[in-house]
């Protein structure tokens, strides 16, 4: 394992992960930063979406609270291969669909 200082990580969304690319039975680990202002969007009410990403990837995840100063927070993935792709890509829906909820629509007629 040899780790990647932060400014070389790659952001979320642009893949990027340590190990071999068999997808066999290696662990490894990778890790992603977000804007700690997503992390709420990954970790759901009372955490029940991050523990079904981590269920339906089998990987490990955690995620570290912010540095001081930092707007920032270090996801960390762990597992075989395909299961860092899998919790990777999870993630990212997790975002995409919690962020760009759009705007509401008019509220309708009033009588």
């Amino acid at each position: 394992f040899i780790p990647i200082p932060l400014s070389a990580r790659p952001p979320m969304g642009m893949g990027g992960g340590l190990g071999n690319s068999n997808g066999g039975g290696r662990t490894s680990s990778t890790q992603v930063t977000i804007p700690k202002d997503l992390a709420g969007a990954i970790i759901g009410k009372a955490g029940a979406r991050i523990r079904k990403i981590r269920s339906d990837s089998g990987a490990g995840i955690t995620i570290d609270e912010p540095l001081p100063g930092s707007n920032d927070r270090i996801i960390t993935i762990t597992g075989q291969v395909n299961q860092i792709q899998m919790a990777q890509y999870l993630l990212q829906q997790s975002v995409h669909e919690n962020t760009n909820q759009g705007g509401g629509g008019g509220g309708g007629r009033r009588y």
